[in-house]
Parts: C-alpha cells; structure tokens; sequence
C-alpha cells in the first residue's frame, strides 16, 4: 500500500509538472503547438523556424518584397534580417535559438520515464531510480549513493525527497543555466546601453566599450527596488484589457455587419421571386459581389481582431509568468519577461493608434431603383448594386487612455507617391505635411503655392491655391 501511495504521489507530481511549465515557453503563436526548432526575436517572441520562415515569406512577398524588415507576429515590433544579403527563405535560420524552450522541452520529454541516480549511470547502471534530489549540485542520488558521495562532501547539504521537489523548478532552473546561444554560457551580464543580456564572452567580444554594463542580479536588484516592474506589470494589465475591449467590439461590428448582409441577401431573394427567369445572371453577379464585399471587410475586422488577440494572450502570459518567476526567483527569467513586457505594451500602444487611424464603421447594404418593380419586358433591367458604406468611427472610450506619444512614434517607410497635382505649373517643393484621421495627408507645396489632399494610398483627392506667399525658414 506505501509503494502505491508513492507511486500515485510521484504521478500527481510529474503532472502538476507538466501544468506549471509557462506555455508561452513552449507554444508557437502561430500554430498554437509545440515549439519545434524554436527560433526568438529580438523582442524575445519564439516560433517554430518553420512557421517563422512561412510568415517571413508571405509577409514579404507581393508588394512588400522589397522591404528589408517584418513586423513580430505577436508584438508587431518591426524586426530587421540578421543578413540580408540572403534570401528572405533563409532569415528565419539566421535568428537565435531559443536554448530555454529546447532546455525545457527536453527535460519534460525526459520525465515520461523514471529520474535516475546520475552517479550510477556514470557506472554504467542506467535503471537505478533516484530517491533524493540535491539542490546545491542539482543532482539525483539513489539512497545508496546519497550516503556514499552526497553526505561525504556536502554534510552542511540536506537531499530533498524526491517526492517532495516541484519537479517543474527544477527543469527550469536546469534550463536556465544554458542561457546564451551564441556561446552555450550562463548569461551573468546585463548591458544597460544595449538593453541585452549576455555572458561573459558576449560582454569581452560585443559590449567591452558599452559604458553601462552590471551583473543580473544588480540589473533584477535595480528593477525591483524601483518602480518599472510594478509599472509595467498595472501597464500590462490596462493593455490586455485594452485588447480584450477591442476584440469585443470587432465582434460586434462582426455581428452587425452580418446582420446587414442577411438583409440585404433578403432584399435580394424578393426581387428574384418577381423577375426569376430574367435575372438568373444577374443575381449571381451581384450575391458574388455582395459576398466578395463582406468577405474582404471581414477579413480585414478578422485580421485586426487577430492581432489583438495575439498581443492579448501574449501580454497575459508575460503578467502570469512574472509572478511565477518572482516566486521561483528566476534571474533571467525576470528580466526577459521585463524586456518582452516594455515590447509588448509598445506594440499595444502602436496597434491601437494604427487602429484608432483606420477605425471605420462599414455597412453593407443592396440598393436598388424601386421603379424596376413595374417594368416591362423591353426596359433595360438590373437588381441594382452592392454598396459598402465606410465611415470613420471612434474605438471604445475604454481604449482611448492608452495613448501613443508623437515622442514615442518609431516611424516607417511604408510607399512613396507624387505629390504633383493636375495644375501645378512649378517643379513641386514640399513645405510640410499634416496626417489627418483616417490616414488622409495635406501636402503645402511652396513652389505651386497651395495645399493638396491626398489619400491614405497616395491618391491625390484635391487642391487649395493660396494667396499668401509660403517663406521657407533657413
């Protein structure tokens, strides 16, 4: 009955195990499966190298195939190639590998079968179970070898029971320590100009002129003495809730533009029910552009709703696993998890003003001439048209506190355009630009003298003349 019990508890151990392990360590975020060949970002972010090179690829592709950067999947950081002189099919590889994803998948695969005394494997046993643990060598014994090799060199060193040791600290301690994948060494250091962590090696060869360079635990000191790790953590909550907001409200324009469609479906089988035979053609045409429309809105919403999503369970990961590290006093951990938080809310911050920019109201509606009802057979007939109304609409009032500084704006090269109009007489001289709601620019051109409207494409809308005279300041 002892050796039951034992067996019973050891089973719940190495299952409480398996549910304490942080899955953001061990989950791809795009195929929301194991990590295989984990390769991390510089915003510290992990994928499968496969589904890594994938993104890469089709992000890149089309009209952004000559962009030399992508954004994170998760936190939409603009992430530069190590090399670009190679093929965008090869930059995923050239990413770092996240040693502490492959540490810790590794030892978890490992605990399906028993924990062997490691001094009896080194003779050669390889069946005899460990009894007892030893925290300060990170060691398992068999009760033999405890007394034999433990107890001789460590006598001011108690062995835990192997029962009684979370199993799952353990793993990530032991994972921890691999650290650096540059040079496989524990990384010891924290660059301050940088803003990286590194070993010893990583600190001679790359940071020796770097002004601010400490060891981890004054870095994690100097953390936790202020107050950065407790703001960012309340920032981090204000942020998730901010994407949980979001996700709710795309649902509801989900809902209400499906809502639109049904009727304007509707609107569309009573009119076939009058001029059925007539009109066969062009019903499909326009139910294929009614679908086309809806699915093309939807997309988009689909798309938004999935980058809130991904930045939302990322940043509640980082919120979870930095209790847990706090808890188990993991070093490096905390200071990852600090790092990837600051990008986390960034990218918060930068998705909801692109939101806020491009936030539109859409309906779908089926408009038609009501006089087709009593047409006769020689009149042109149609079932109408399909029309999309787009409004600019405001982000719930919840979002709107968490605000993107012009300061704290990192600015991209998306696409160029000319900004010459149909009237312009003069070679065109820009004296500034205004960005307006919606993604809309104002142009001042000094040489034509007047202001130009443009799209968010590029597409000039219209112009102004002025009467005043346009001074450029030296």
């Amino acid at each position: 009955m002892a050796e039951g019990g034992s067996d019973r508890e050891q089973s719940s151990v190495d299952g409480a195990m398996r549910q304490s392990l942080d899955s953001h360590l061990l989950e791809c975020p795009i195929c929301l499966e194991q990590l295989r060949q984990p390769k991390s970002l510089p915003c510290l972010h992990s994928f499968c190298l496969e589904c890594l090179g994938s993104y890469i690829t089709k992000e890149l592709s089309g009209k952004m195939a000559s962009v030399s950067s992508f954004s994170c999947p998760v936190c939409r950081k603009v992430t530069e190639s190590v090399n670009q002189s190679e093929g965008k099919e090869s930059w995923a590889e050239q990413f770092t590998t996240n040693n502490l994803a492959v540490e810790i998948i590794q030892q978890l695969q490992k605990t399906d079968n028993p924990i062997t005394c490691k001094p009896c494997e080194k003779k050669g046993n390889l069946n005899n179970q460990a009894r007892f643990w030893c925290k300060l060598t990170n060691t398992y014994f068999c009760e033999a070898c405890k007394i034999s090799h433990h107890d001789l060199f460590h006598e001011e060193c108690e062995p835990q029971d192997i029962s009684e040791v979370n199993v799952s600290a353990i793993l990530q301690k032991k994972a921890s320590i691999t650290g650096c994948g540059k040079h496989e060494e524990k990384m010891e250091y924290y660059c301050e100009d940088h803003e990286t962590l590194g070993c010893s090696k990583c600190i001679i060869l790359d940071h020796r002129k770097c002004e601010v360079v400490t060891s981890t635990e004054d870095f994690r000191d100097k953390l936790t003495e202020s107050s950065k790790i407790d703001d960012l953590l309340e920032e981090l909550q204000r942020s998730a809730e901010a994407m949980e907001t979001l996700i709710k409200d795309i649902g509801d324009r989900l809902r209400y533009m499906t809502q639109d469609q049904d009727t304007a479906l509707q609107s569309l089988t009573d009119i076939r029910k009058k001029i059925d035979e007539r009109f066969n053609v062009l019903q499909k045409d326009l139910t294929d552009k009614l679908i086309s429309a809806f699915k093309e809105e939807k997309e988009n919403l689909e798309i938004s709703r999935q980058q809130c999503e991904r930045l939302m369970f990322s940043m509640q990961n980082t919120l979870t696993s930095s209790g847990d590290a706090a808890l188990k006093d993991n070093t490096v951990g905390t200071i990852c998890l600090f790092q990837r938080g600051q990008a986390e809310v960034e990218s918060c911050k930068e998705l909801i003003q692109e939101l806020e920019r491009s936030s539109r109201s859409t309906s779908i509606k089926h408009e038609y001439d009501p006089d087709i009802l009593s047409v006769d057979t020689n009149t042109s007939l149609t079932l109408g048209k399909i029309v999309v109304h787009d409004q600019a609409r405001a982000l719930p009032s919840t979002v709107k506190r968490i605000t993107v500084s012009m300061s704290e704006c990192k600015w991209k090269m998306k696409r160029r355009f000319s900004i010459k109009g149909p009237s312009d007489k003069e070679k065109c001289l820009a004296y500034g630009a205004v960005f307006l709601s919606g993604g809309r620019i104002v142009v001042a051109d000094t040489q034509n003298k007047n202001l130009k409207l443009f799209t968010e494409n590029g597409d000039f809308h219209s112009e102004l003349e002025l009467k005043i005279h346009l001074m450029m300041w030296p």
